[in-house]
């Protein structure tokens, strides 16, 4: 389902309203159909000025932000997808737990199996199926996620062993997963065995091949929660057991690319690797989503909760006054999604009710990065400074980052400084730019690759320019002068830049 963007609905409607208005005494074939009396009587103006009333109406609506999500990806639309979990942490109503606009998917889970192919009852029935409503009355999706890892304290892998080792409890589960989709008018499957091994390799081959038999005349999905990887070469059992067959008959993989031991639970560089590992064993981009959490680890606090204690720990990628609690912050949030819109084709969020309902939402700042892409891409660059995005935007007319010829980013020279609280002069007879911080001075002069930093001259690997007017310096050497630490990611064209 392909959707159009805000601003070319914006744009085409007012060149409709425009032509109509411009034209509309030509408009012969028009002014017949009204007749000669309305027109005599003033109710053509009347009609007029109702119809620019509508087109603004409908332009208004336009503008609001769109309630699907789908950014002109070549290899497909985008995904933006939330597990819906039933916890006694997670509670809310669907209403207060959910924000529909922006999602394509909600991935209810648990639906568990038992060894003999039979399925567990699910514990709020009616809260599945009023989630189910009101996700369709969104135009969102709704897929049943089947398995876990544990039914009360049995691990759900062996179940999973061994129904798919016998063909009457496959049967049996394949009808009653196929009976259960259709009670609750669902979308589609998700199998989430936590983890296969190589003895039972041919086992999830055989449930992803059942499953699809049954699922794919329905015309309903079917993908797998499946691990990710510390490698872009991993040979990790866990990952190498889901087969090429199993893969070749899945509509997507949601990649958990959470829950590391040791140091951070979910860093970038994990959602990173494993896209590269998962395309490497033939996953198309466009069927690899990337899963992002929504709570800290080892502690298991919520996002919101997180957020709720101080509105600035949004930013942060740990609980304040522990660094061995770690969660993912809206710039990392904002830095994997935009990893996933360049090599990938979705995101994830485990689970969706942790997430806060204000300015500090994940979904919303997932949801402006990917609108952001669309308008400003292959020249947009995601610039976080001392754990704040430092953006420019075309409306404050302050000059847009660039690529130079030498491969380098260029920043318009003011707000970076600014920004870091440097005072910045600028000497018109010999082009230099002179920035204090502190006690370090930073001189470049406009077409010189010499850099000076407290009188001390280095030589940069490109030159300092003007374009359009306004005053660029390169990024990595201006922060770096000043004691600053940045790091560029390639995979999301990205740049932190951070004191320490």
């Amino acid at each position: 389902m392909v959707r159009t963007s805000t601003f070319r609905i914006r744009a085409t409607l007012c060149v409709v309203f425009l032509f109509l208005e411009k034209n509309a005494t030509n408009l012969q074939p028009m002014r017949l159909t009204i007749g000669k009396s309305i027109m005599a009587s003033g109710r053509y103006t009347i009609i007029k000025r109702k119809i620019f009333a509508a087109f603004m109406v409908f332009i208004l609506a336009a503008s609001l932000y769109p309630r699907h999500v789908s950014f002109g990806k070549e290899n497909g639309n985008f995904k933006v997808m939330g597990y819906f979990s039933e916890s006694p942490a997670l509670m809310d109503s669907v209403d207060d737990a959910v924000q529909f606009d922006g999602m394509t998917h909600l991935i209810y889970a648990f639906l568990k199996p038992a060894s003999d192919g039979s399925l567990y009852p699910i514990g709020k029935p009616e809260r599945l199926k009023e989630l189910v409503d009101k996700s369709h009355a969104h135009g969102v999706k709704v897929v049943i996620a089947v398995g876990g890892v544990y039914y009360g304290k049995e691990r759900l892998e062996g179940h999973f062993e061994a129904l798919a080792g016998n063909d009457e409890a496959l049967g049996r589960f394949t009808r009653e997963v196929r009976d259960f989709v259709e009670a609750y008018n669902l979308d589609g499957v998700e199998i989430d065995w936590e983890y296969p091994n190589a003895k039972s390799s041919d086992e999830f081959e055989r449930v992803i091949l059942a499953l699809k038999e049954v699922l794919s005349p329905m015309g309903k999905t079917l993908s797998a929660a499946v691990a990710a990887a510390v490698s872009a070469n991993s040979k990790a059992e866990y990952i190498q057991s889901v087969t090429d067959t199993a893969l070749k008959n899945l509509d997507w993989l949601n990649i958990m690319a959470y829950d590391l031991k040791g140091g951070e639970h979910s860093p970038y560089w994990l959602a990173d690797v494993s896209i590269q590992y998962w395309k490497k064993r033939g996953v198309s981009a466009d069927r690899i989503v990337v899963g992002i959490p929504l709570y800290a680890r080892p502690s298991w606090k919520q996002y919101r909760h997180i957020v709720a204690l101080d509105k600035a720990n949004a930013y942060l990628d740990f609980v304040p006054g522990d660094k061995s609690d770690s969660y993912n912050g809206l710039n990392t949030i904002r830095q994997k999604t935009r990893l996933s819109l360049n090599k990938g084709g979705g995101i994830m969020f485990f689970d969706i009710q942790e997430d806060t309902r204000d300015e500090t939402s994940a979904l919303k700042a997932a949801l402006d990065m990917i609108h952001r892409y669309e308008l400003n891409k292959p020249d947009d660059y995601f610039i976080v400074v001392d754990n704040r995005e430092l953006l420019y935007s075309p409306e404050e007319k302050l000059g847009m980052p660039y690529t130079d010829v030498q491969n380098r980013l260029q920043i318009p020279v003011r707000k970076a400084l600014e920004t870091i609280g440097a005072k910045i002069e600028y000497e018109h007879a010999s082009r230099t730019v002179t920035a204090i911080l502190e006690d370090t001075t930073v001189k470049i002069r406009i077409g010189s690759d010499i850099l000076e930093v407290d009188g001390n001259k280095v030589t940069m690997d490109t030159k300092a320019a003007i374009k359009d007017g306004l005053t660029y310096l390169p990024l990595r050497w201006v922060y770096e002068s000043f004691g600053y630490k940045v790091i560029w990611y390639e995979s999301s064209k990205s740049v932190l830049v951070s004191k320490n």
